[in-house]
């Protein structure tokens, strides 16, 4: 308390009526604004309060709207007259089903996923339904499989079920007929996408709860880390949780039971109030500085004259006799100031009489001193003294005398400033003699001089002050040893450098290295490097190197006179050099010609840069180049690594390191769905940058509304010449095919090559059986009904498959379960386009085509196909191969991948093989490219090289050049689909599915080197050897080894040969969805036996007068020469 009455006691009179000010101002506008803030918090948590019952309000009604839409829905389809036909037939025959289920009930329970994305499926639980048929279709026995199905009470009324594990929510309607349970109708929802509005309103500050009225959690997710509960406690104990630290309001649902809890943790209320205060200060901070200004002004103009006169008191008393203070006021402190100014300017009169004359004596009598002063007086004295000592024969005398003599003429140079290294030199050697005689030779000194530098200049007396200092501080001081002083004066580089060095008693470094500061006590080495510095700059001057009991060393550098030149001398000598040197010239002018380029505009250097990338494959762009992309997303994530996304993963990473772009996935569907989506963004004219189009009717609109750039130029630039040759792999027509009016309108899909569909059979069953391999169909089938004889598979009560077979019938290169190889052994293609006798025809309409459809009822009706097979989806049929239901089916080379995968990590026992049973001859088939997939540009996009850029590196330089592209490859042994790649289509050899395996094989047989594969074959071959060689029992890894090397083996084995494709110019030639249907019912009626085999040729009449007539004879129009 003293201490602080001191300093208020010594504080200036102005900071005292300053701070006097300011406490009488603040003092009353702080309890105001205390007051204002307490009313002000008050209010700001009541609406919180109010904010959290609005919000929570319009997020429980958000919630109840869209749980209403699926209500009015359960009830629509509950009351639908066809979904009451469908529970109420019961025993029909399976052609009539298969008509209810694919014309009525895949309609009504599949369409609403279209337009609710909230919706997982829709479906019906009956006892009328047998067979199990896509999702939506399910028997009424397997309803206690479901896990909503626990807890159901038997009530007409929708029953909402959620289970938080699997992130599910259902909507269950039972149906009774007499008080008997007939169906169950579900709507399986997203449960993320039901509580998004939730979720939405939610942050780190706060939580929800959704809770039935018993007091079950549905849902919970809170920000706050200290409130988180076990799934199983019950909502009381909770909120009596939440209410310790938290404020919350509550709302019921109107829809159903729910209650909905919307709290906030008290600190993130009291974060308000104190974000109000925070809003508060600044305006007090303001008025604080506004009473701080004016206390400072006013009592700045009460004191200014008071504090002028101290100061100029304080000048008077530091020796001035000036008085600059003066007043015309009349008050206290005006009579002070004039008071002072008369006081001084008696006592300035009295100065001017006394102490200035006596100053001026003073001063005549040192100039007169000064000028008896003479440099030639001493001169001729010393030289006087040395003759003398010569005549009395005291040679020490004059040898002293003649160094005395030699230093000073030295040191005062003729009155110049700057003198040579040799001067310095000159004058140190007399300065050591003399100081070598006055220590009676004591010590001894050691010069090392570089003879090339004494023309060098320096300042003169700079050396002795150093010198002195290693002779007084350092060699006298020292008793006991030899006294050694060694100076060195060297050239290094273009400084000049000067080393004084002694064996002294030295000190330590910390020491040495303030010798130079101002912490210095001397002023000799700190004045020596001030001048250096000052006059050559912060990099020069002396530094000192120190250690106890081993001396002292110090180092002057300054620079030499070459550094010194001015810089118009040393531009005129390399003009010189120049001239003398075309070599030298040139390169001059480079180095010139690149100095211009670098203070050029940072857009002139991107111009030639960007020009690079937009003529070359490879060629990176100089920053980022975003593009959006339009392309259909795969099932499970495209089955990418956990982390990754369609925006970044292997692919887009890569694409970013080597290309410098990146994707923004803006428009992505799932493939049922896509076509939808694509007709919906080309309708609205709101393409994204880049947008995979799946067929070409759709490309033909985009190209006939000019909505798509032109790709011929892009093309020639920008695709590597691998690229080019795998496209010429498929002869002319491919490009062809997206050309419109000569011009490149599109990217194709390149269709490798995928060869005929094996007949896939579980050889652990025929083993069991005791069956050999098959050699022919025939075979194949006999072995199937064998399994369906010995019910392999079943469980008790159910009937076996056979053979699992798609109704579609005949595949495409990405589905299984057709039956094309049964086409095939009777030379027939249906649904596509043969060269018969010289003529087009239809496929599904020849004589062939019927007796296959014959053979395959034979199979019906043994057994061998899956009587069921009509009512079986995709989806049906992968469930039963996984479920080890089924034991044969027809697929691709690629079956392992998908589905034998999950066989494979769920059953290790289920030994699937492929047979090669059937061979092709597809010499008379067209292909055409109504089905292809197509990249299009944008038109007007910046970039549309990009596409091309895209498929040069991933196709061609990541497979066969790159050598940092491992994870990329990596993504074909982990099974990762095409759907995950941007731009999905592949690019590749016709042939490449057969090349790889050829190559692998060629190397596991040591006819070639690893190092020979490409990267994608390193790939799977890495894969495959570690799977044989037992390092690996990975799904992935087994897959790459049935697929690549016993399956695509098997066709090898069994010549396989592709065959040269030909192609139509199908331009609107695509079959009417009429004829599609016309054509699939048939067959299947035939096949089933509801229709005899001679329907087949009502079947071929009714096509034809339906259409199939004009459009056979357009097709022949649009193609004279085939």
């Amino acid at each position: 308390m003293n201490r602080l009455r001191k300093i208020f006691k010594n504080m200036k009179y102005r900071h005292k009526l300053t701070i006097f000010l300011v406490v009488t101002s603040l003092v009353p506008m702080t309890v105001l604004a205390w007051y204002s803030h307490s009313r002000l918090s008050t209010m700001v948590r009541s609406s919180e309060l109010e904010d959290m019952q609005s919000i929570m309000e319009q997020t429980r009604e958000s919630i109840d709207s869209q749980t209403a839409v699926y209500a009015s829905l359960l009830n629509y389809l509950t009351y639908s007259p066809d979904i009451e036909e469908i529970i109420k037939e019961k025993n029909i025959d399976n052609y009539t089903a298969y008509e209810k289920y694919t014309e009525i009930a895949d309609p009504l329970l599949s369409v609403p996923k279209s337009y609710h994305d909230a919706i997982n499926r829709i479906q019906l639980f009956a006892d009328s339904i047998q067979v199990e048929h896509e999702y939506t279709l399910v028997p009424l026995d397997k309803m206690k499989e479901e896990w909503w199905s626990e807890g159901l009470k038997d009530d007409v009324r929708i029953q909402w079920k959620v289970d938080q594990d699997r992130k599910e929510v259902a909507a269950v309607r039972m149906i009774y007929s007499d008080q008997k349970l007939d169906a169950v109708l579900c709507i399986s929802l997203d449960y993320n996408k039901i509580f998004q509005p939730l979720t939405n309103i939610l942050t780190q500050e706060n939580g929800g709860i959704v809770a039935d009225k018993n007091g079950t959690v549905l849902y919970n997710k809170t920000g706050l880390t200290n409130l988180e509960f076990d799934k199983s406690e019950k909502m009381d104990s909770m909120i009596q949780t939440i209410s310790q630290s938290c404020a919350y309001t509550k709302t019921k649902s109107e829809e159903n039971d729910w209650v909905f809890y919307l709290y906030k943790s008290q600190d993130a209320i009291s974060g308000s109030v104190r974000r109000l205060l925070l809003e508060e200060i600044p305006l007090i901070a303001a008025c604080g500085l506004i009473i701080l200004f004016l206390a400072m002004a006013f009592s700045r103009i009460f004191t200014r004259k008071i504090e002028e006169l101290t100061k100029n008191m304080d000048r008077v008393n530091h020796g001035s006799r000036e008085v600059t203070v003066n007043s015309d006021s009349g008050d206290e402190v005006g009579i002070l100031v004039n008071s002072f100014r008369n006081m001084m300017d008696e006592i300035n009169r009295l100065i001017d009489e006394v102490y200035v004359n006596k100053i001026a004596l003073k001063e005549y009598e040192l100039k007169a001193l000064q000028a008896q002063i003479n440099p030639h007086f001493l001169y001729n004295t010393l030289s006087m003294m040395n003759w003398m000592a010569i005549r009395s024969n005291q040679m020490e005398i004059s040898k002293v005398t003649l160094a005395l003599s030699t230093f000073y003429r030295t040191a005062l140079s003729k009155g110049e400033d700057v003198v040579t290294v040799e001067n310095c030199i000159q004058n140190m050697e007399a300065y050591l003699e003399i100081q070598l005689t006055m220590h009676d030779h004591n010590f001894s000194v050691d010069w090392d001089i570089d003879p090339t530098i004494k023309n060098e200049k320096m300042p003169k007396l700079l050396l002795q002050p150093v010198v002195e200092n290693a002779i007084e501080h350092g060699l006298d001081e020292k008793e006991d040893g030899d006294k050694k002083i060694f100076l060195s004066f060297k050239g290094k580089g273009d400084d000049v450098e000067i080393t004084v060095r002694d064996n002294g008693l030295g000190m330590e470094q910390e020491k040495a290295e303030t010798l130079v500061t101002y912490q210095a006590k001397g002023y000799g080495l700190k004045n020596v490097n001030d001048r250096i510095r000052l006059l050559y700059g912060e990099n020069y001057g002396i530094h000192i190197f120190s250690s106890p009991d081993e001396g002292t060393t110090v180092i002057m550098k300054f620079p030499s006179k070459w550094k010194k030149l001015p810089v118009v001398l040393i531009g005129i000598i390399a003009i010189a050099v120049c001239g003398c040197s075309n070599d030298l010239q040139e390169l001059n002018q480079k180095r010139s010609s690149a100095a211009k380029e670098n203070t050029e505009s940072t857009e002139t250097v991107r111009t030639g840069t960007w020009e690079t990338a937009a003529q070359t494959p490879y060629g990176a762009y100089p920053e980022l180049v975003t593009y959006t992309l339009g392309q259909m997303s795969g099932a499970n994530n495209s089955n990418l690594p956990d982390g990754n996304t369609y925006d970044d993963n292997a692919y887009t990473r890569y694409l970013r390191k080597m290309l410098n772009i990146q994707n923004k996935s803006v428009y992505m569907e799932r493939e049922d769905r896509y076509d939808e989506f694509v007709n919906i963004l080309v309708k609205d004219q709101t393409l994204p940058d880049v947008l995979v189009v799946s067929d070409r009717e759709t490309l033909k609109e985009l190209v006939d509304n000019d909505l798509v750039e032109d790709l011929s130029e892009v093309y020639e630039n920008c695709t590597s010449e691998r690229i080019k040759e795998m496209f010429e792999s498929y002869g002319s027509g491919l490009l062809d095919s997206v050309r419109f009016n000569g011009k490149l309108m599109a990217i194709p899909e390149t269709v490798t090559d995928h060869g005929p569909r094996l007949m896939w059979l579980r050889k652990d069953w025929m083993d069991k059986l005791g069956l050999e391999d098959p050699k022919t169909l025939e075979d194949a089938f006999d072995i199937v009904e064998k399994f369906v004889q010995n019910k392999m598979g079943t469980e008790d009560g159910e009937d076996p498959i056979g053979l699992a077979c798609d109704t579609d019938l005949v595949g495409t290169t990405s589905s299984n379960y057709s039956v094309d190889s049964v086409f095939d052994k009777f030379g027939a293609s249906p649904q596509r386009w043969v060269n018969q006798n010289g003529k087009i025809v239809y496929g599904s309409v020849t004589e062939e085509t019927k007796n296959a459809l014959s053979y395959l009822h034979e199979l019906y009706e043994r057994g061998v196909l899956d009587k069921n097979f009509a009512l079986r989806a995709q989806n049906n049929l992968r469930d039963l191969v996984i479920n080890g239901k089924c034991g044969a089916f027809f697929g691709l080379w690629w079956t392992p991948n998908n589905p034998l995968m999950d066989v494979y990590e769920t059953d290790k026992e289920a030994n699937w093989q492929p047979f090669y049973l059937q061979s092709t001859d597809w010499q008379n088939v067209y292909d055409t490219f109504q089905d292809n997939k197509y990249v299009v540009v944008r038109k007007g996009y910046e970039h549309p090289e990009i596409v091309m850029k895209i498929i040069s590196v991933l196709f061609d330089y990541s497979r066969y050049e790159a050598k940092d592209a491992d994870e990329v490859n990596d993504y074909f042994a982990l099974n990762v689909e095409p759907t995950a790649r941007p731009l999905v289509i592949n690019v590749d050899y016709n042939e490449a599915t057969f090349q790889i395996t050829k190559d692998i094989q060629s190397v596991m047989s040591g006819m070639r080197k690893e190092k020979s594969l490409s990267a994608i074959e390193k790939s799977y071959y890495d894969a495959a050897e570690k799977f044989i060689q037992g390092k690996s029992e990975t799904a992935e890894d087994w897959a790459a080894y049935e697929s690549r090397l016993a399956a695509v083996g098997r066709l090898i084995e069994g010549n396989y040969r592709s065959t040269a494709k030909r192609y139509l110019d199908d331009a609107d030639g695509e079959i009417p969805k009429s004829l599609q249907q016309l054509e699939k019912d048939t067959f299947i009626q035939i096949i089933m036996g509801v229709k005899p085999i001679t329907y087949f040729d009502t079947f071929v009449q009714e096509w034809y007068e339906q259409g199939g007539e004009e459009l056979t004879e357009q097709i022949r129009r649009s193609n004279p020469g085939e």
